[in-house]
């Protein structure tokens, strides 16, 4: 009797697997005769076969996965077989696990939850699970994995055995406890500062809060989180902060504010800021939030508020100080030129010989009324309060005028030596604090030379990369530098710290105040410099001014005033208090060919323009009068015609009260005395261009 299977093609062309189970048949010799036997087609059992073969090989190379721990366990909790992963991972051998009780092996915490799931598959309740546990390895150390399970039942729905995954995650684990440890860390440090830090979305909601920012504005951390700007603020201020961040948005720049303000609903009480808001960019390069922070410069705003009312008043002690010491020459120079003036007047009152006597009495009066009213100028200039007349200034120029100026103040034996620059140094700035600044210098020097000397001037240009070590304001770049050096006595090495100190002095009381020093150093705080002093006892001292260059400035050209001014037309009003002042602009402007209406009465004027605005092209307005001044005729001619013309005259202004003028619509502002041909050739000029655009 023998078995055996072949394969055959049938005649569909399909294969066919046939089993034959087949006798031999013999002789009573034993001769073989035959054989009969039966064929059975076992086709679809060897396809089952090879499907379970290969089935069977699939399972082992999966078990065998190099990545991934394996585990068959029974319903008894019984490990019946693991890979060679899950070994190493918990550093036993296969025969230390097999037929070991996995309980044995999970972190006591996560065991509960382990029986738990377990038990509710043996109860059919579950099939598949997975979740987060620990195993405790062979050296003592924490595992954690990752474990996805599944089921597999008998025919008869109960468990057969558990194939169980263990994904290692103890380094995953390890960094999410570290980035929750620093985000822990971050929140502390971002909760400990006293400024405000915020971060936005691209949408305008609140991501991030810090406990200053929920202190400030009254909420809670957790509910500004998610707010809106509208939600937080008031109206106002919410729309400043969304257009900053749309700026932000679309430039992708940093953006900051110098100054920003918030006044507590509550309290009334307002507070000051300076933020800076940076953009935080994702992979393709657009702006996907905003990282602000805000610190309180309130104290230091009132303080500086505090140091600047105290400067104002050095400024005018030292302006009264440094008059008082130019009294005498002022005093001086300027009875000498209203001598002139005077003797002169009474020449052509008396009758001269002749027209070219005539009119050398009259040039000579001229010059008299040009140096008077230069000595007047700088007696103005020393009683500004404030950087009123910025303008570009040329540093030699104006040390040049200084020095003039006090030359009579100074004597003989004090030599002044200047030493021109290279090139002319311009910068931007009031002219008459630098005169003042160089005046104080100038006369300390003097001072530090009671037996006479030499006072030196020089000039130079310097770059600076870190201003801000000497000036908070002052940005990096060229700075123009002057240098006053004398041949004095010097300052002690204890006193160097101290000269620009308030009211700090070593003179007599009669020589001084202490302010001289404390105004320069004002003085060039307020123009974006700062001022250096290198000095040793017994060979004198030096100080350096430090101004920021104005670049690209071009000297000014200075045009002598025409003595016929060429024929115009138009209409002019003029208003000033003086009847004498009236007649005489009136006198000025109808030579030129201007129908003139002059009015010493304001209200007069005022009901005039309203009946006659349309045919006005310009209006001259002096700013001092008694009732309504300057400042209010201007707000009620703009008001009758929001569109006029106005050009301010003054003998003496205070304050910003011309600037303010400038600033509201006035077209040019002239100091008086006035030179006459100038105003109304400026006048031609300005209507001529109006007409032509």
């Amino acid at each position: 009797v023998f078995q055996f299977e072949t394969e055959h093609i049938r005649k569909d062309g399909a294969p066919i697997v046939l089993s034959f189970n087949a006798i031999v048949l013999r002789d009573k010799h034993g001769e073989v005769t035959g054989a009969t036997g039966t064929a059975t087609d076992i086709t679809l059992r060897k396809a089952a076969e090879a499907a379970l073969s290969k089935s069977e090989e699939r399972f082992k190379r999966f078990f065998e996965l190099p990545l991934i721990g394996v585990v068959v366990a029974s319903a008894d909790r019984r490990w019946l077989d693991v890979n060679e992963r899950f070994c190493g991972m918990l550093g036993y051998s296969w025969e230390e696990l097999v037929g070991r009780s996995w309980s044995d092996f999970v972190h006591p915490e996560d065991l509960p939850k382990n029986i738990s799931v377990i038990t509710a598959a043996i109860e059919g309740r579950l099939d598949q699970w997975s979740y987060d546990k620990r195993f405790i390895r062979k050296d003592g150390l924490i595992l954690h994995v990752t474990t996805s399970g599944a089921c597999v039942r008998k025919s008869d729905g109960t468990v057969d055995y558990f194939l169980v995954l263990h994904q290692d995650i103890t380094e995953r684990t390890r960094s999410e406890g570290e980035m929750l440890r620093q985000r822990q860390f971050l929140r502390e440090v971002i909760d400990a500062s006293p400024n405000v830090i915020f971060a936005k979305s691209r949408d305008g909601r609140y991501t991030l809060a810090n406990r200053s920012m929920a202190e400030l504005y009254g909420f809670s951390v957790d509910a500004i989180e998610g707010m809106s700007d509208f939600e937080l603020v008031d109206r106002d201020e919410a729309q400043k902060f969304i257009e900053s961040d749309k700026q932000i948005i679309e430039t992708g720049r940093t953006y900051f504010n110098a100054e920003g303000s918030h006044t507590d609903p509550a309290t009334g009480q307002v507070k000051y800021f300076q933020t800076v808001k940076k953009p935080l960019i994702d992979q393709q390069g657009q702006v996907e939030a905003i990282l602000g922070v805000a610190w309180d410069i309130t104290e230091r705003k009132r303080a500086e508020e505090k140091s600047m009312r105290l400067q104002r008043q050095l400024l005018q002690s030292q302006k009264m100080e440094a008059i008082g010491q130019l009294a005498a020459g002022i005093a001086h120079d300027l009875n000498n030129a209203l001598a002139a003036v005077v003797g002169h007047l009474q020449l052509l009152k008396l009758g001269a010989a002749d027209a070219a006597k005539s009119e050398h009495s009259i040039d000579t009066a001229l010059t008299g009324c040009k140096r008077a009213t230069s000595l007047i100028e700088q007696l103005l200039g020393f009683s500004r309060q404030g950087k009123y007349n910025t303008t570009t200034v040329s540093l030699e120029r104006v040390a040049r005028e200084t020095i003039d100026f006090l030359r009579k103040v100074l004597g003989a034996e004090i030599e002044i030596v200047i030493e021109p620059p290279s090139k002319e140094l311009f910068v931007i700035g009031d002219a008459s604090q630098i005169q003042q600044a160089l005046t104080n210098l100038i006369i300390n020097a003097k001072q530090a030379m009671p037996s006479g000397g030499r006072i030196t001037f020089r000039f130079g240009v310097k770059q600076v990369d870190r201003p801000e070590r000497f000036n908070p304001s002052a940005l990096p770049g060229s700075f123009c530098v002057v240098s006053v050096e004398d041949t004095g006595t010097g300052i002690a090495p204890e006193n160097v710290d101290k000269v620009f100190d308030p009211f700090f002095t070593t003179k007599t009381q009669s020589n001084g105040t202490g302010l001289g020093l404390s105004t320069v150093y004002g003085m060039l705080q307020s123009h974006g410099g700062w001022v250096e002093l290198e000095s040793e006892l017994g060979r004198g001292s030096e100080f350096l001014l430090f101004f920021p260059e104005a670049k690209g400035a071009v000297r000014e050209v200075v045009q002598t005033s025409p003595k016929e001014v060429q024929s115009c037309s138009g209409t002019i009003v003029v208003i000033d208090d003086e009847p004498v002042l009236v007649e005489l602009g009136k006198e000025f402007l109808t030579r030129a060919g201007f129908k003139v209406h002059g009015f010493s009465d304001v209200e007069e004027a005022l009901q005039w323009y309203r009946r006659h605005w349309a045919a006005v092209d310009m209006i001259v307005l002096d700013m001092k009068m008694p009732g309504m001044d300057g400042s209010e005729c201007f707000h009620q001619l703009k008001h009758i015609h929001p569109d006029a013309r106005v050009v301010m005259l003054s003998g003496y202004s205070q304050d910003q009260a011309a600037q303010d003028l400038l600033n509201r619509g006035a077209l040019r502002f002239f100091q008086k005395p006035l030179k006459y041909p100038d105003l109304v050739q400026w006048i031609a000029n300005t209507l001529s261009s109006t007409r032509a655009a």
